[in-house]
């Protein structure tokens, strides 16, 4: 446990890192107080390798000083080299802390799935009733879901308005839900009832060409990776989005290349949108990379610039703060080294799996206040915290905070 601050001349270390790739720079031990770090065991072979963690495993911060400066060491990995390493945990006083300052900001960005509530879960009244107590002390909740706005035949009561059905009342009157993935937002009117507020346009014509072009390209370099399309359905574009679907056991490295790949035709098309890539929990189903026009920035900047919002005043939360770093090829021995203390940081290993679908809500309004209850945290990403906890009941202990502060 990282303990009572950090010296500061270690800050200055970070820059050492950047400035010769040397692990060596920064000597066999840390100036943590109270704390030394003897060079960690090295794994075999290159960083990329799967590692198991735990969440037990990832390092807690005890101090937001100590915070900071680990905050700074593991973004410069990251920047340098592509070292996707997550930021470490909070410590309880210290996550008291920074959740007593996010209570102050008045809008309140918030995801649904695995932050409000489970996943497969419907919302209850409880979960609602903060977000209702937040509106009617003046404070401002947007809910942003994945899920789409409209009702789905192949399955039913998973839609976004039918999950978060406990919100639907008059005294929710003016809330916005933003749904499918941040590319609609809702208002909902003195009835509870949701009215189309914004919507993102999709693809142009000439777009979705040069987007076929791309994807084309990344399936003809597939069997040379030794995979290829799932059979039943390989590729799927939507106005808003694209997906490759890849054979059913492809394993994890190869579906990492192939989301660099795509990433790069895209780009040399003019097509900047992030790649991702997801790995099934159940091994029987494709893993697939995918990409996309709309992610929550498109619902957060869209509010910020009708309501005038300012990043001082706003917090998002969420689960998805993080996702793997896409680079092709294998990392450097300078970046070998310093992977040693940036698993000591971290307390975890390059990251491998992930979604940073709710830490996008950063790019529609920078510099905006992050709380994390997903247990990951993405360096890159500025004014990002990551909570002890995982999950709802996280969420609920925030909640309670944020609503009473008028």
């Amino acid at each position: 446990m990282i303990c009572n601050g950090v010296v500061p001349a270690w800050a200055g270390r970070a820059q050492a890192i950047a400035a010769n790739g040397r692990q060596a720079a920064l000597g066999v031990s840390l100036s943590l107080t109270g704390l030394s770090m003897p060079v960690a065991p090295r794994l075999p072979g290159p960083v990329l390798r799967p590692r198991l963690w735990q969440p037990a495993s990832a390092r807690v911060v005890q101090t937001r000083a100590g915070y900071r400066v680990v905050h700074l060491v593991l973004r410069t990995m990251a920047n340098q080299w592509g070292l996707g390493f997550s930021l470490p945990l909070m410590g309880g006083s210290l996550a008291e802390g920074v959740m007593n300052e996010a209570a102050q900001r008045r809008v309140l960005f918030i995801d649904r799935d695995d932050t409000l509530t489970r996943n497969v879960e419907a919302m209850t009244e409880a979960q609602a009733a903060p977000l209702l107590e937040g509106l009617r002390n003046g404070k401002f909740p947007v809910v942003i879901t994945d899920r789409p706005a409209d009702a789905m035949e192949n399955d039913p009561g998973n839609s976004a308005f039918e999950k978060l059905a406990p919100l639907l009342v008059p005294a929710a009157a003016g809330m916005l839900i933003g749904t499918n993935r941040g590319g609609r937002v809702y208002r909902l009117d003195a009835d509870g009832r949701p009215q189309s507020a914004h919507e993102v346009p999709p693809f142009s014509t000439e777009e979705q060409v040069l987007i076929r072009s791309a994807v084309d390209a990344v399936v003809a370099e597939l069997p040379k990776l030794g995979t290829g399309l799932n059979p039943s359905k390989g590729v799927d574009l939507e106005p808003h989005s694209g997906s490759v679907l890849l054979r059913v056991g492809t394993p994890l490295e190869i579906v990492h290349k192939a989301a660099g790949i795509l990433q790069e035709a895209l780009e040399k098309r003019g097509i900047r949108h992030e790649v991702v890539y997801r790995m099934p929990a159940n091994p029987a189903q494709p893993p697939y990379i995918s990409f996309s026009k709309v992610d929550k920035a498109s619902a957060v900047a869209w509010v910020a610039q009708e309501y005038g919002i300012r990043a001082e005043e706003a917090v998002g939360v969420g689960d998805g703060m993080m996702a793997p770093i896409n680079r092709k090829g294998s990392w450097s021995p300078a970046a070998q080294e310093a992977a040693d203390l940036g698993r000591f940081l971290s307390g975890r290993d390059v990251l491998l799996k992930g979604s940073a679908k709710d830490a996008n809500m950063q790019k529609g309004l920078f510099g905006m206040m992050l709380l994390s209850v997903g247990l990951f945290g993405d360096p890159r990403l500025e004014n990002i915290f990551v909570l002890p906890e995982f999950g709802p009941d996280m969420t609920a202990r925030f909640l309670r905070k944020w609503a009473a502060v008028e």
